[in-house]
């Protein structure tokens, strides 16, 4: 029963319905939502780490370090979750829970909320320190990475000091929830209300700091992303942003708990979207790494997948025999990769017969792969590969014999098809 610091007026308790401690009404699926988070998180962070050690994925660093530790408290949490759900009675309505379950919710919700705290400034800080990676050599983007690493190891410290100093003593924070035999000792505790509004906007506030801080980079630089990449990115950005919205739930979950005295079906909800919260930002932060695990092991199944849609959505491309291929037309990487193929071979003939291409060509070429190098399917793909690097080897050898004037100048450039 985590940030409940009021007292439940006599005349509230009176108006409740009579206890039901045999057939009560119970939400059972939290220990359902829990596993599933787990095993999803799971699953990708062991990813994570293969695609690391195989150096797929780049090398260890210390963003790994702490995805590991935020994914260890975030098993603790949904363990916390559960025994809370299934032994404490965190799963049904105040007036059922046996009076004896009390002081045991409360203090596993208290252990939850340091679980909560260090799992997600572990993944917090596992996110900065990746992009600190990626924006070491741009300007002042890194120190903007360095504040949001200070502003969040500044939470980290006070809200766990906080949560230490919530009562005095300490242990007045669950005790006092004995109503069998109860506490006796005087005890001073802080306004919970301001405390859990205060440390869930802040939460809220480094979320969306580590969500839309790499987005803004992206943007601002117009980095050299394939578009499907770009996707991808755009993709996970999205993830991000539900989860920030996970958070701004649980911090409504947070002030609401300090203001209904129905604790315990209000206390099912904030771990509901403590889970979520917690999880979410693991998978998110792990996903980028996964992009490498796909592509190396699953690449060609998705991509018989794509090339086996509806002839609605495919268009016929030449190939070099004369037949044609089937490409699916919504996928302009593949798309563009299989033109640039096609150009090489039909120019083959010109560069054997000893002409050379226009330069128009090669520029046209050079700024339409930027998105995705040709991929080699096939001999006939690494055949076209080849070529295009003889061509460029051969144009550059030819141009080397002429002057900088004729360089510069593309009136003196020979018409396409003419022999130099």
């Amino acid at each position: 029963m985590p940030g409940n610091f009021h007292e439940v007026p006599a005349s509230v308790v009176a108006s409740w319905p009579k206890p039901n401690y045999v057939d009560p009404v119970r939400r059972t699926w939290l220990p359902i939502l829990a596993l599933l988070l787990v095993a999803l998180s799971t699953l990708l962070v062991a990813g994570r780490f293969y695609m690391r050690a195989k150096k797929q994925a780049g090398t260890f660093g210390l963003d790994d370090v702490f995805i590991a530790i935020a994914w260890a408290f975030a098993v603790l949490l949904s363990a916390s979750a559960c025994v809370d759900a299934d032994k404490k009675g965190i799963d049904r309505h105040t007036w059922d829970v046996p009076l004896e379950n009390y002081v045991g919710a409360a203090l596993v919700g208290w252990i939850a909320q340091l679980l909560m705290l260090i799992s997600c400034c572990a993944t917090k800080f596992s996110v900065l320190l990746f992009h600190r990676r990626l924006v070491k050599d741009i300007g002042n983007w890194i120190w903007a990475i360095w504040s949001a690493l200070a502003f969040t190891a500044c939470y980290f410290v006070a809200t766990l000091i906080s949560y230490c100093l919530l009562c005095q003593p300490l242990d007045s924070y669950w005790l006092s929830y004995d109503l069998l035999h109860p506490y006796t000792r005087h005890y001073k505790c802080i306004d919970g209300n301001s405390f859990s509004v205060s440390i869930g906007v802040l939460s809220v506030i480094s979320d969306l700091y580590a969500v839309f801080l790499p987005m803004v980079v992206l943007r601002k630089y117009d980095l050299d992303v394939p578009r499907r990449q770009r996707r991808c990115l755009n993709i996970i950005f999205g993830l991000g942003a539900l989860v920030a919205g996970a958070g701004i739930a649980r911090t409504y979950y947070l002030w609401k708990i300090n203001n209904s005295y129905d604790t315990s079906w209000t206390g099912f909800d904030l771990f509901v979207w403590s889970l979520l919260e917690c999880h979410g930002a693991i998978i998110c932060a792990s996903a980028p790494s996964m992009r490498a695990f796909f592509r190396r092991y699953l690449g060609d199944s998705f991509n018989r997948a794509f090339r086996s849609t509806g002839s609605s959505r495919t268009k016929q491309w030449p190939s070099k025999s004369g037949q044609s291929s089937s490409l699916p037309h919504d996928d302009l990487a593949d798309s563009k990769s299989s033109e640039i193929a096609q150009k090489l071979v039909d120019n083959a003939a010109v560069v054997e017969k000893g002409q050379v291409l226009p330069h128009s060509y090669f520029v046209d070429t050079a700024r339409r792969s930027t998105d995705t190098m040709p991929r080699i399917r096939s001999v006939a793909d690494y055949e076209a590969f080849s070529l295009r690097q003889l061509n460029n080897s051969r144009h550059a050898y030819k141009n080397s014999n002429r002057s900088n004037s004729f360089i510069h100048d593309p009136a003196q450039w020979p018409e396409p098809g003419k022999a130099v």
